[in-house]
C-alpha cells in the first residue's frame, strides 16, 4: 500500500493541512534521528533513500546509530530535481508572471533613478515596486551595487551613492505561488567609458548568440559555452 506522509513540527501543522491536502501528517519532535526510525519501523520499511546533497553527516551518523539492523539508508542523488525539472503549462505561466513583474519593476524603477541616491535607498524602491506589482515576497535580497561594488557578487547594498558614469549592477526577482524569477541588468547612469561599453558589448553578443543557438536537450553546462564561447573569443 502507498501512503504519502509529510513529516513537520507543531509550527507547521496547520500550514502543512492547507498546503498538502494530499498528504497523512505526522506531527515530529527533535531532529529526525529521535523520530524517524520508529516511523519507519511502524510503516514497517525496510530500505529508506536520503538526499545526499543534503543531508548533513552528522545527522547521517545519528540515524545510522539510530535506525537500528533491520532499515538500510540508502543515498540518492538529484531524484527530486530530476521529477520537478520539467514544468508543466500552469507552473509556466507561473514563472512568465514572475518574470513579467521583475521586467515591470525594473522599468519603472530605471525611469525614476538617478545618481545621488544610494544603494540601499535604490534597493527599497524596487523591492516595493515588486511588491506593488504582485510579487507575494522576493526571492533573494535585492542587489544594487554601483561603481567598484558592481564587480561583488551577492552584494549588500550600503549607504554608498549612486555617481554618474559609474555601473551598475542591479540583480532582483519576483514570486508568484512559490514560484520565481531572477532578472540581472547592468546600467550606466549618464554617460559610460570605452571599455564599459566595449565590456557591455562582448557580453551582450554571447546572450544574443546563446538564445539564438540554445536547443531542447542540452545540459545547462552546454547552454552555457553557448554564450561563455563568445566571450572566451572577444
Amino acid at each position: 500500500q502507498q501512503r504519502a506522509i509529510l513529516a513537520t513540527d507543531f509550527r507547521y501543522v496547520e500550514q502543512a493541512k492547507s498546503q498538502a491536502p494530499g498528504f497523512e501528517l505526522f506531527q515530529t519532535e527533535g531532529d529526525p534521528p529521535r523520530w524517524l526510525p520508529d516511523l519507519l519501523s511502524s510503516l514497517e520499511v525496510k530500505r529508506v533513500g536520503v538526499e545526499a546533497n543534503d543531508l548533513s553527516f552528522t545527522t547521517y551518523r545519528k540515524l545510522v546509530a539510530a535506525k537500528g539492523e533491520k532499515i538500510e539508508i540508502v543515498p540518492t542523488d538529484e531524484i527530486v530535481e530530476s521529477l520537478r525539472a520539467v514544468k508543466d503549462d500552469e507552473e509556466r505561466e507561473l514563472i512568465i508572471k514572475a518574470v513579467d513583474i521583475s521586467d515591470a519593476a525594473f522599468a519603472e524603477f530605471s525611469s525614476l533613478l538617478h545618481p545621488g541616491r544610494t544603494e540601499k535607498e535604490a534597493a527599497w524602491e524596487i523591492e516595493k515596486s515588486l511588491r506593488e506589482k504582485g510579487s507575494e515576497n522576493v526571492p533573494f535580497d535585492v542587489i544594487v551595487a554601483s561603481g567598484p561594488n558592481s564587480a561583488l557578487p551577492h552584494y549588500q547594498p550600503t549607504d554608498r551613492a549612486l555617481l554618474p558614469g559609474e555601473p551598475l549592477v542591479i540583480d532582483i526577482g519576483a514570486r508568484v505561488d512559490g514560484y520565481s524569477s531572477d532578472l540581472s541588468r547592468t546600467i550606466c547612469l549618464g554617460n559610460e567609458d570605452k571599455i564599459f561599453g566595449k565590456i557591455y558589448d562582448l557580453v551582450l553578443g554571447a546572450q544574443l548568440t546563446a538564445i539564438a543557438t540554445i536547443e531542447a536537450g542540452m545540459s545547462g553546462e552546454q547552454a552555457d559555452s553557448l554564450a561563455r564561447t563568445v566571450i572566451e573569443q572577444g
